[in-house]
């Protein structure tokens, strides 16, 4: 169980999927998972540096 400033960090990253219309953590990994055209890819890349951005503000660490 995490707790904390990390649970807090977490929450805020759910609340950002949330409020997008994400509700299932599966509807997150499977756009990613598989091959798709290149609009599509495009879509996932923009989405991905946003949420890249938003972590970054939070302070989440990311290696990649």
């Amino acid at each position: 169980m995490i707790t904390g400033e990390l649970k807090n960090k977490v929450d805020r990253i759910w609340e950002m999927f949330w409020t997008g219309g994400i509700t299932n953590p599966l509807d997150v990994i499977e756009p990613i998972s598989y091959p798709h055209p290149q609009g599509i890819l495009t879509e996932i890349n923009a989405l991905e540096l946003e949420i890249m951005d938003e972590l970054k503000k939070l302070g989440v660490l990311i290696d990649g």
